[in-house]
């Protein structure tokens, strides 16, 4: 990495470092970035992913949609009463 510092995973200097718009919680790599890079999300998926991202955010926007009651669901509560949910049991191979 001397030299360069970004080690390769973008094609130029900067495209991994902070501040970079991409699709990811701050303060982690751009995963979906650098699988977009690797050609492991196609162009096709992409453009998907991205109307998806419009189609939601425009719900969020009107509270359409899912989001339609989102006061219901903001208080929602867990009741002490229920038990802890846990998985179950991994079934062993035949």
């Amino acid at each position: 990495m001397p030299g360069d510092g970004h080690a390769g995973f973008g094609e130029k200097s900067g495209e991994t470092e902070q501040g970079q718009p991409c699709h990811r919680a701050p303060g982690l790599l751009c995963e979906y970035a650098h699988v977009r890079r690797l050609g492991i999300v196609s162009d096709t998926e992409h453009r998907a992913v991205d109307a998806a991202r419009g189609e939601v955010l425009a719900m969020l926007t009107e509270r359409s949609g899912v989001f339609a009651q989102a006061e219901r669901w903001a208080s929602w509560r867990w009741e002490p009463a229920w038990p802890t949910p846990c998985l179950p049991r991994p079934v062993a191979a035949a």
